[in-house]
């Protein structure tokens, strides 16, 4: 075989491997890049779900009875709205009092003073507040 032949051969299988080469590392890079930005979203996903979820939370535990922000709303004894509502004289608690009356409208109202701010923001999407028997109070 001739050396120019041979030259010939080297150097068209030369460039036929380099441009194998060139062809899977673009395959490879393209999977790595793919794989490592579904990973970069998923992870971006889930932070902001975390967030979203604790921003919700901490709206939500601020009514918590016991160690809320607002518990003293929920206490028997707080006199909160005093003025909003007639007494039935079972709890100072206006929004109690209402409840254990059984006054729906006065206990609507209540609520939505309780709960106007919190929803005006959207800090909470809704309220929902039901009797000990069942019976709704207030979806709001």
């Amino acid at each position: 075989m001739p050396i120019r032949l041979q030259l010939l051969l080297f150097g068209v299988i030369g460039n036929i491997l380099v441009a194998a080469i060139f062809i899977f590392s673009f395959g490879y890079r393209e999977n790595i890049q793919e794989e490592s930005s579904n990973e970069s979203l998923l992870s971006l996903y889930e932070s902001a779900w975390y967030q979203t979820y604790n921003k919700s939370f901490d709206a939500m535990a601020k009514w918590l009875p016991i160690t809320g922000e607002n518990a003293s709303y929920w206490d028997p004894n707080s006199e909160i709205f005093l003025d909003e509502v007639a007494s039935s004289n079972i709890f100072t608690n206006p929004l109690l009092d209402t409840i254990s009356a059984d006054r729906i409208g006065d206990a609507q109202y209540l609520i939505e003073l309780f709960f106007e701010e919190e929803l005006d923001y959207g800090n909470l999407s809704y309220v929902m507040a039901y009797f000990p028997s069942g019976e709704r109070i207030y979806c709001g």
